[in-house]
């Protein structure tokens, strides 16, 4: 591993996966792939539709559907989450590590309360009486901004805005404090103006909540100011990664380079800003 793919020292990493394969029948849609996130940082994993990047997402919680087969190590704070048990798994899910799925409306459940589906995730993992939960499910509408918290908690999915939505699966993503946030393509379908929003409250959320967040997304837009490091993805590899300024100043890889020419008005803005 050279200059440019090193990470932190291993000691700050909280996780690190190596040759992780993910393979449908014959289809190897993850082809051997490592990478680390350090404690307290952002790392984009980027990459064209198709890449394997939503399938490296699931592996990490084990939750690749059947037929799918995940091999490879998945350390996350010394523990190789793919050697773990499915109580044991079950256990990290939503309390160490926790996820934002890419479409909210689909992954919310349409005829319950948003705050049922809150309180759920605090019964589940936090053994909270239901008062204590629903007490919980406001104030982390509150952290999230939803307007009136006290009265949007029981309102259904299909009520609320898509930039709400979004807002109310990251309460449920973060409702047990975990150490790992995975955000997997969390503004698709938003307006630019909402994705801003959306991308500055995870920002927030991290620092306050002292997370490590692995954000998956194919806009390098995001990357270039969200991101501490990247990761590029093709075909199932990772082909390249860096810190962001230094990835962006002088991607080595060919489709690097073609992702960044394809982006003229971010190389523009890169220049404006002297990055390169």
């Amino acid at each position: 591993m050279n200059a440019r793919t090193q990470g932190v020292s291993k000691a700050d990493n909280l996780l690190e996966v190596r040759d992780l394969r993910v393979s449908f029948g014959a289809h190897e849609a993850v082809r051997g792939i490592g990478f680390e996130v350090a404690r307290g940082e952002t790392l984009a994993l980027v990459g064209e539709s198709g890449c394997g990047k939503s399938a490296t997402a699931l592996s990490l919680m084990r939750l690749v559907p059947s037929p799918g087969r995940v091999s490879g190590s998945v350390r996350f704070d010394g523990r190789d989450l793919l050697d773990l048990s499915a109580s044991e798994i079950r256990a990290v899910r939503g309390q160490q590590i926790s996820m934002i799925f890419q479409e909210p409306m689909t992954s919310l459940n349409p005829v319950l309360s948003i705050g049922a589906q809150i309180v759920e995730t605090l019964r589940q993992h936090e053994n909270l009486s239901k008062t204590a939960a629903w007490k919980r499910a406001v104030e982390l509408l509150d952290l999230v901004r939803i307007p009136e918290p006290q009265r949007r908690v029981f309102d259904y999915p299909h009520e609320l805005s898509g930039g709400q939505r979004q807002r109310v699966m990251i309460a449920m993503a973060v409702a047990c404090r975990p150490r790992l946030l995975i955000a997997d393509e969390p503004t698709t379908a938003l307006d630019v103006t909402i994705q801003a929003r959306i991308l500055e409250l995870l920002d927030g959320l991290k620092r306050e909540l002292s997370m490590s967040l692995l954000l998956i997304t194919h806009d390098l837009g995001v990357v270039a100011q969200h991101a501490d490091r990247v990761a590029v993805m093709l075909a199932g590899r990772v082909v390249e990664q860096a810190a962001t300024v230094q990835l962006f100043a002088r991607p080595e890889h060919a489709y690097t380079r073609g992702l960044l020419g394809a982006s003229l008005n971010l190389v523009d803005d890169l220049h404006y800003r002297g990055w390169k």
